[in-house]
Protein backbone atom coordinates (compact mmCIF):
# COMPACT_ATOMS: atom_id res chain seq x y z
CA UNK A 1 0.00 0.00 0.00
CA UNK A 2 1.23 3.75 -0.79
CA UNK A 3 0.53 6.70 0.33
CA UNK A 4 -2.25 7.34 -2.15
CA UNK A 5 -3.98 3.87 -1.91
CA UNK A 6 -4.21 4.71 1.62
CA UNK A 7 -5.68 8.02 1.04
CA UNK A 8 -8.53 6.59 -0.92
CA UNK A 9 -8.95 3.75 1.87
CA UNK A 10 -9.30 6.09 4.52
CA UNK A 11 -11.88 8.41 3.04
CA UNK A 12 -14.10 5.25 1.89
CA UNK A 13 -17.21 4.85 3.70
CA UNK A 14 -17.08 1.72 5.47
CA UNK A 15 -20.15 -0.42 5.88
CA UNK A 16 -20.17 0.03 9.82
CA UNK A 17 -19.93 4.29 8.73
CA UNK A 18 -22.65 3.58 6.45
CA UNK A 19 -24.71 2.58 9.08
CA UNK A 20 -24.34 5.25 11.19
CA UNK A 21 -24.83 7.40 8.93
CA UNK A 22 -28.35 6.09 8.49
CA UNK A 23 -29.02 6.48 12.10
CA UNK A 24 -27.70 2.79 13.44
CA UNK A 25 -26.82 3.97 17.45
CA UNK A 26 -24.61 1.61 19.52
CA UNK A 27 -24.60 0.47 22.87
CA UNK A 28 -21.36 1.12 23.80
CA UNK A 29 -21.75 0.16 27.59
CA UNK A 30 -22.06 -3.79 26.37
CA UNK A 31 -18.93 -4.01 24.54
CA UNK A 32 -16.62 -2.01 26.83
CA UNK A 33 -15.56 -2.15 30.71
CA UNK A 34 -16.46 0.35 32.75
CA UNK A 35 -14.31 2.29 35.15
CA UNK A 36 -14.92 4.88 37.90
CA UNK A 37 -12.71 7.76 37.23
CA UNK A 38 -12.88 11.30 39.62
CA UNK A 39 -16.46 9.44 40.99
CA UNK A 40 -18.00 8.92 37.32
CA UNK A 41 -18.79 5.99 35.58
CA UNK A 42 -17.15 5.81 32.25
CA UNK A 43 -16.15 3.32 29.56
CA UNK A 44 -12.84 1.70 29.85
CA UNK A 45 -11.39 0.39 26.57
CA UNK A 46 -8.19 -1.94 26.96
CA UNK A 47 -7.02 -2.35 23.74
CA UNK A 48 -3.90 -4.34 25.11
CA UNK A 49 -6.33 -7.63 23.86
CA UNK A 50 -5.47 -6.38 20.36
CA UNK A 51 -2.28 -5.46 20.11
CA UNK A 52 0.18 -7.17 17.88
CA UNK A 53 2.92 -8.57 19.72
CA UNK A 54 5.51 -9.69 16.90
CA UNK A 55 8.57 -8.17 17.88
CA UNK A 56 7.73 -7.04 20.81
CA UNK A 57 5.40 -4.04 19.82
CA UNK A 58 2.62 -3.20 21.50
CA UNK A 59 0.43 -0.94 19.44
CA UNK A 60 -3.17 -0.83 17.93
CA UNK A 61 -3.97 1.66 15.49
CA UNK A 62 -6.62 2.52 13.22
CA UNK A 63 -9.30 4.64 11.50
CA UNK A 64 -11.72 6.37 14.16
CA UNK A 65 -15.35 5.63 12.95
CA UNK A 66 -17.26 8.49 11.62
CA UNK A 67 -21.13 9.46 12.42
CA UNK A 68 -21.24 8.37 15.75
CA UNK A 69 -20.62 10.04 18.92
CA UNK A 70 -18.09 8.22 21.33
CA UNK A 71 -18.96 8.37 24.74
CA UNK A 72 -16.59 9.69 27.92
CA UNK A 73 -14.33 6.66 28.01
CA UNK A 74 -10.57 6.51 29.02
CA UNK A 75 -7.67 3.94 28.26
CA UNK A 76 -5.19 1.56 29.64
CA UNK A 77 -2.43 2.78 27.46
CA UNK A 78 -1.49 6.04 26.09
CA UNK A 79 -3.82 7.03 23.04
CA UNK A 80 -2.12 9.14 19.96
CA UNK A 81 -5.12 10.98 18.13
CA UNK A 82 -3.86 12.46 14.65
CA UNK A 83 -6.38 14.34 12.45
CA UNK A 84 -5.25 13.04 9.04
CA UNK A 85 -7.91 15.13 7.43
CA UNK A 86 -11.09 17.91 8.18
CA UNK A 87 -11.49 18.42 12.44
CA UNK A 88 -12.52 17.03 15.60
CA UNK A 89 -14.33 18.14 18.70
CA UNK A 90 -13.36 16.80 22.07
CA UNK A 91 -14.67 16.91 25.22
CA UNK A 92 -11.70 16.25 27.64
CA UNK A 93 -11.66 16.14 31.28
CA UNK A 94 -15.25 17.88 30.81
CA UNK A 95 -13.76 20.97 28.64
CA UNK A 96 -14.28 21.37 24.58
CA UNK A 97 -11.05 21.09 22.38
CA UNK A 98 -10.84 21.33 18.28
CA UNK A 99 -8.27 19.08 16.84
CA UNK A 100 -7.32 20.34 13.52
CA UNK A 101 -6.08 19.12 10.34
CA UNK A 102 -2.35 17.67 11.04
CA UNK A 103 -2.68 18.73 14.47
CA UNK A 104 -2.32 15.70 17.21
CA UNK A 105 -2.89 14.56 20.86
CA UNK A 106 -1.45 12.76 23.35
CA UNK A 107 -3.85 11.53 25.80
CA UNK A 108 -2.60 9.60 29.02
CA UNK A 109 -3.90 6.83 30.38
CA UNK A 110 -7.24 7.66 32.68
CA UNK A 111 -7.71 10.37 30.84
CA UNK A 112 -11.06 11.00 30.89
CA UNK A 113 -12.80 12.30 27.26
CA UNK A 114 -15.24 11.92 24.49
CA UNK A 115 -14.99 12.36 20.48
CA UNK A 116 -18.09 14.50 19.07
CA UNK A 117 -19.48 12.74 15.61
CA UNK A 118 -17.41 13.56 12.95
CA UNK A 119 -18.76 14.52 9.63
CA UNK A 120 -17.68 12.39 5.83
CA UNK A 121 -14.21 14.80 5.31
CA UNK A 122 -13.01 14.26 9.07
CA UNK A 123 -10.86 11.60 9.13
CA UNK A 124 -9.01 10.89 12.56
CA UNK A 125 -6.42 8.06 13.08
CA UNK A 126 -5.76 6.29 16.67
CA UNK A 127 -2.76 5.39 17.95
CA UNK A 128 -2.44 3.41 20.98
CA UNK A 129 0.90 2.57 22.95
CA UNK A 130 0.79 -0.24 25.39
CA UNK A 131 2.35 1.10 28.72
CA UNK A 132 4.98 -1.24 28.75
CA UNK A 133 6.04 -0.63 25.36
CA UNK A 134 7.54 2.67 26.79
CA UNK A 135 10.60 0.99 28.14
CA UNK A 136 14.22 2.71 28.87
CA UNK A 137 14.92 -0.07 25.92
CA UNK A 138 12.83 2.34 23.40
CA UNK A 139 13.88 5.75 24.59
CA UNK A 140 17.32 4.49 24.36
CA UNK A 141 16.94 5.69 20.42
CA UNK A 142 16.51 8.88 21.37
CA UNK A 143 19.45 11.55 21.33
CA UNK A 144 19.42 13.07 25.45
CA UNK A 145 21.82 15.53 24.59
CA UNK A 146 18.85 17.97 25.38
CA UNK A 147 17.21 18.41 28.80
CA UNK A 148 14.12 19.80 27.08
CA UNK A 149 14.14 16.15 24.89
CA UNK A 150 15.11 14.37 28.59
CA UNK A 151 12.34 16.16 30.56
CA UNK A 152 9.62 15.00 27.94
CA UNK A 153 10.96 11.24 27.23
CA UNK A 154 11.23 11.25 30.94
CA UNK A 155 7.32 12.34 31.43
CA UNK A 156 6.20 10.00 28.60
CA UNK A 157 8.52 6.83 30.55
CA UNK A 158 7.62 7.98 34.42
CA UNK A 159 4.10 8.87 33.43
CA UNK A 160 2.78 12.36 33.55
CA UNK A 161 -0.34 12.89 36.23
CA UNK A 162 -3.01 11.01 35.45
CA UNK A 163 -6.11 13.43 33.29
CA UNK A 164 -3.48 15.09 31.37
CA UNK A 165 -3.04 15.26 27.85
CA UNK A 166 -1.13 17.81 25.28
CA UNK A 167 -2.04 19.22 22.02
CA UNK A 168 0.05 19.80 19.50
CA UNK A 169 -0.25 22.38 16.63
CA UNK A 170 1.77 20.35 13.93
CA UNK A 171 -0.29 21.44 10.88
CA UNK A 172 2.88 22.72 9.25
CA UNK A 173 5.09 19.50 9.82
CA UNK A 174 5.07 17.75 6.64
CA UNK A 175 7.20 15.17 7.89
CA UNK A 176 4.80 13.79 10.79
CA UNK A 177 2.47 13.37 8.17
CA UNK A 178 4.26 11.85 6.23
CA UNK A 179 5.81 9.49 9.08
CA UNK A 180 2.07 8.29 10.23
CA UNK A 181 1.50 8.07 6.93
CA UNK A 182 3.79 5.38 6.22
CA UNK A 183 2.90 3.88 9.93
CA UNK A 184 -0.32 3.60 8.71
CA UNK A 185 0.25 1.85 5.13
CA UNK A 186 2.36 -0.86 6.97
CA UNK A 187 -0.16 -0.81 9.62
CA UNK A 188 -3.11 -2.15 7.13
CA UNK A 189 -0.34 -3.80 4.66
CA UNK A 190 2.10 -5.84 6.51
CA UNK A 191 5.41 -6.52 5.31
CA UNK A 192 7.36 -9.68 6.89
CA UNK A 193 9.40 -6.85 8.80
CA UNK A 194 6.52 -5.13 9.69
CA UNK A 195 7.45 -5.31 13.46
CA UNK A 196 10.92 -3.19 12.84
CA UNK A 197 9.39 -1.29 10.55
CA UNK A 198 6.50 0.51 12.97
CA UNK A 199 8.93 0.38 15.41
CA UNK A 200 11.63 2.72 13.79
CA UNK A 201 8.01 4.79 12.44
CA UNK A 202 7.33 4.97 15.76
CA UNK A 203 10.19 6.73 16.31
CA UNK A 204 10.66 9.00 14.22
CA UNK A 205 6.76 9.93 14.66
CA UNK A 206 7.22 10.84 18.46
CA UNK A 207 10.97 12.78 17.48
CA UNK A 208 9.03 15.02 15.51
CA UNK A 209 6.11 15.31 17.69
CA UNK A 210 9.27 16.59 20.08
CA UNK A 211 10.31 18.59 17.78
CA UNK A 212 7.04 20.63 17.42
CA UNK A 213 6.85 20.80 20.78
CA UNK A 214 9.79 21.85 21.36
CA UNK A 215 9.59 24.74 18.36
CA UNK A 216 6.17 25.75 19.92
CA UNK A 217 7.07 25.78 23.23
CA UNK A 218 10.48 28.18 22.44
CA UNK A 219 8.32 30.77 20.39
CA UNK A 220 6.19 31.39 23.95
CA UNK A 221 7.19 34.02 25.62
CA UNK A 222 4.65 33.44 28.78
CA UNK A 223 6.26 32.09 31.88
CA UNK A 224 3.12 31.52 33.63
CA UNK A 225 2.13 29.12 31.18
CA UNK A 226 4.89 27.00 30.21
CA UNK A 227 6.90 27.53 33.78
CA UNK A 228 9.71 25.12 32.99
CA UNK A 229 10.45 24.36 29.57
CA UNK A 230 11.51 27.87 28.58
CA UNK A 231 14.18 27.79 31.35
CA UNK A 232 15.17 24.15 30.15
CA UNK A 233 15.85 25.79 26.85
CA UNK A 234 17.58 28.66 28.67
CA UNK A 235 20.25 26.49 30.44
CA UNK A 236 20.75 24.32 27.49
CA UNK A 237 21.79 27.78 25.13
CA UNK A 238 24.16 29.19 28.32
CA UNK A 239 25.33 26.36 30.81
CA UNK A 240 28.61 26.82 30.06
CA UNK A 241 28.49 30.15 32.53
CA UNK A 242 25.04 30.59 33.76
CA UNK A 243 24.13 30.74 37.38
CA UNK A 244 21.16 30.34 39.16
CA UNK A 245 20.64 34.23 40.07
CA UNK A 246 21.56 35.12 36.31
CA UNK A 247 19.00 32.85 34.81
CA UNK A 248 16.38 34.33 37.92
CA UNK A 249 17.05 37.18 36.47
CA UNK A 250 16.47 36.81 33.04
CA UNK A 251 13.03 35.61 33.59
CA UNK A 252 12.06 38.34 36.59
CA UNK A 253 11.70 35.71 39.11
CA UNK A 254 13.21 35.07 42.57
CA UNK A 255 15.97 32.53 42.38
CA UNK A 256 14.46 30.38 45.51
CA UNK A 257 10.99 30.02 43.50
CA UNK A 258 12.92 29.17 40.19
CA UNK A 259 14.97 26.68 42.24
CA UNK A 260 11.93 25.11 44.05
CA UNK A 261 9.79 25.26 40.24
CA UNK A 262 12.54 23.17 38.53
CA UNK A 263 13.00 21.04 41.78
CA UNK A 264 9.28 20.36 41.42
CA UNK A 265 8.76 19.69 38.06
CA UNK A 266 12.17 17.85 37.62
CA UNK A 267 13.39 16.44 39.97
CA UNK A 268 16.58 18.01 39.72
CA UNK A 269 18.12 20.81 41.51
CA UNK A 270 18.93 23.83 38.90
CA UNK A 271 22.65 22.99 39.62
CA UNK A 272 21.96 19.12 38.66
CA UNK A 273 20.26 20.24 35.57
CA UNK A 274 23.38 22.45 34.57
CA UNK A 275 25.67 19.46 35.15
CA UNK A 276 23.50 17.22 32.90
CA UNK A 277 23.81 19.40 30.57
CA UNK A 278 27.86 19.95 30.59
CA UNK A 279 27.96 16.61 30.80
CA UNK A 280 25.41 15.22 27.75
CA UNK A 281 28.01 17.64 25.87
CA UNK A 282 30.80 16.37 26.75
CA UNK A 283 29.79 12.30 26.25
CA UNK A 284 28.21 13.88 22.33
CA UNK A 285 31.58 15.40 22.13
CA UNK A 286 33.83 12.53 22.64
CA UNK A 287 31.52 10.42 20.74
CA UNK A 288 31.69 12.69 17.59
CA UNK A 289 34.60 15.19 17.56
CA UNK A 290 38.77 15.12 17.98
CA UNK A 291 38.98 17.42 20.84
CA UNK A 292 41.13 16.44 23.65
CA UNK A 293 39.53 15.51 27.06
CA UNK A 294 41.09 18.96 28.34
CA UNK A 295 39.67 20.79 25.14
CA UNK A 296 36.34 19.22 25.98
CA UNK A 297 36.38 20.01 29.56
CA UNK A 298 37.16 23.83 28.67
CA UNK A 299 34.26 23.94 25.97
CA UNK A 300 31.71 22.97 28.39
CA UNK A 301 33.04 25.55 30.89
CA UNK A 302 35.49 23.60 33.11
CA UNK A 303 38.86 24.94 33.62
CA UNK A 304 39.50 22.59 36.60
CA UNK A 305 39.83 19.38 34.75
CA UNK A 306 40.42 17.22 37.37
CA UNK A 307 36.68 18.54 39.06
CA UNK A 308 35.62 17.62 35.14
CA UNK A 309 36.82 14.03 35.53
CA UNK A 310 35.29 13.41 39.01
CA UNK A 311 31.73 14.61 37.98
CA UNK A 312 31.92 12.79 34.69
CA UNK A 313 32.55 9.46 36.59
CA UNK A 314 30.14 10.61 38.85
CA UNK A 315 27.68 10.53 35.83
CA UNK A 316 28.68 8.26 33.59
CA UNK A 317 30.47 6.08 35.86
CA UNK A 318 33.72 5.78 33.85
CA UNK A 319 36.21 8.64 32.72
CA UNK A 320 35.82 10.14 29.75
CA UNK A 321 38.70 8.23 27.58
CA UNK A 322 37.11 4.92 28.61
CA UNK A 323 34.14 6.23 27.57
CA UNK A 324 35.47 7.40 24.44
CA UNK A 325 36.93 4.23 23.89
CA UNK A 326 33.89 2.10 24.79
CA UNK A 327 32.25 4.23 21.99
CA UNK A 328 34.43 3.56 19.57
CA UNK A 329 34.62 -0.13 19.97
Amino acid sequence: MNLQQLDQMLRQITEHELEYKNGKTIDYASIYDTRIINGKKVLFCNFGKLSVRNGGLLLFAKKHSRFQAFPEHCHSDIEINYMYAGNCTQVINGKKYTLSEGQLIFLNSDTVHQIEPLGEDDILLNLNIENKYLTSNFFNRFSSESIVTRFFLDALTEGVAHNDFLIFHSQNSDRLRLFIGEFMCEWYSPSLVTADILNSLLTLILTETINVYKHELSSQEDLNKNPVIPVLHYIEANYQNCSLTDTARFFNINPNYLSNLLKKHTGYSYRELVLHQKINTAKQLLRSSSMSVIEIAAYIGYNNVSFFYKKFQEEVGCLPGDYRQRIST
